[in-house]
């Protein structure tokens, strides 16, 4: 008990040791921006980033997508090496990264999921001058759940005090302005709809309109023109879960593979299949392909329900943990148990040559789930064999 008693004595004043240190430090970073929501956070937070160091602004980042990275002034990344589980003190080790190379700016992802340390994070840590809610959508309900308003109620506690927010929120527009009224800052609603195709014409990957909006507008309030902040963005390094699709030339077939890991729940899922399936044709074999987690099996099973209830594939196939789980409940929705495939012990490489088996001349292979683990691998392995 005595050993406990000190080691929490000794966390609180560290904690606290590192708290001043950031209030102090904090103050000369003008402009703060903290990025939270469901989907898009480390998208949004490059884009805002890239637009501000294009304008000539001192900026530094720190993402928490596929990969944790710290992006510098000049554009350069270093990536994140954890030693155990995440940590919310890993936001502070930033904080004072930032104040090392004395950024004028700093854009930071929420990387917490627990209600509090959210909460943490925008009021005791970063105390934001412009706070971002990309969406709010049903996911993590282990941890923020069990409903759509208890994750809401979770996201919300970094909206900022006597500030603005910036939220390409649809649904949940009310909640959000009750909220930002309760701390005295007012929200800024934006769209994807005011993003052109123009504007989106000469990003190397599949962005988001939205994803882009919300960037813009928080560009737009630092008083950025919109020229120079798309510039920049058009420049910036995409996370490497990011949305691509590529073209598979092999044995006479082609399929085109669409990397939609980074979606993993059904509603960002259902998103991007609407937006990629006016590229299909009739004749194309669809496989849907899903990378599971043992300890978010919940989900796993959830996006293997939604794909054979909602999406006209031909083939599921499941890949990482879990997956004798996903597929039961795939069978029990009506999805016939010959045309699932659980892949969890096969090689990228089999798992290659069992797509092209099943491809007849022309296909396409959807990917959702999660990136990590074997994620990665498969996408890295396919692109491999783009031209045979």
């Amino acid at each position: 008990m005595i050993i406990i008693i000190c080691i929490t004595i000794i966390f609180l004043v560290y904690f606290l040791g590192e708290y001043l240190y950031c209030s102090r430090r904090r103050e000369n970073m003008k402009i703060r921006v903290l990025v939270n929501g469901t989907r898009g956070k480390s998208s949004v937070s490059r884009l805002i980033a890239a637009g501000l160091r294009q304008s000539g602004i001192k900026t530094i980042a720190k993402v928490s997508g596929t990969e944790p990275r710290v992006i510098y002034p000049d554009g350069q990344e270093k990536r994140i090496y954890r030693r155990g589980q995440p940590n919310i003190i890993e936001q502070v080790k930033f904080l004072k990264e930032a104040a090392r190379v004395k950024a004028e700016a700093v854009v930071m992802e929420v990387m917490a999921l627990v209600p509090k340390y959210q909460w943490i994070t925008e009021h005791m840590m970063f105390k934001s001058t412009l706070g971002v809610i990309t969406n709010i959508r049903p996911d993590h309900l282990d941890v923020m759940g069990p409903t759509l308003n208890d994750v809401a109620n979770a996201i919300s506690g970094t909206i900022p005090e006597k500030s603005v927010l910036i939220s390409a929120e649809d649904s949940l527009k009310d909640f959000l302005k009750e909220k930002a009224t309760l701390a005295g800052s007012s929200v800024s609603f934006v769209n994807g709809s005011s993003v052109t195709n123009e504007m989106m014409h000469p990003f190397s990957y599949l962005e988001h309109r939205e994803n882009v909006a919300c960037a813009l507008e928080v560009c737009n309030k630092l008083g950025i023109d919109q020229d120079t902040a798309l510039k920049g963005m058009y420049q910036a390094k995409p996370d490497p879960g990011v949305l691509r699709t590529f073209y598979v030339h092999n044995s006479g077939k082609k399929f085109e593979f669409i990397n939609a890991f980074s979606a993993n729940d059904p509603a960002s899922t259902f998103q991007i299949w609407r937006r990629v399936e006016k590229k299909f044709i009739p004749e194309q074999t669809k496989i849907v392909l899903i990378n599971c987690r043992k300890d978010r099996l919940a989900r796993s099973i959830q996006l293997s329900e939604f794909a054979v209830r909602d999406l006209p594939l031909d083939y599921l196939f499941l890949t990482g943990e879990g997956t004798s789980r996903a597929e039961q409940k795939s069978v029990q929705n009506g999805f016939n148990p010959d045309k699932i495939f659980d892949m969890k012990q096969s090689t990228p490489e089999k798992i290659f040559d069992k797509v092209l088996s099943l491809v007849i001349s022309h296909g396409v292979v959807f990917a959702a789930g999660n990136i990590g683990g074997k994620g990665m691998e498969i996408v890295q392995y396919f692109e491999g064999r783009k031209n045979g």
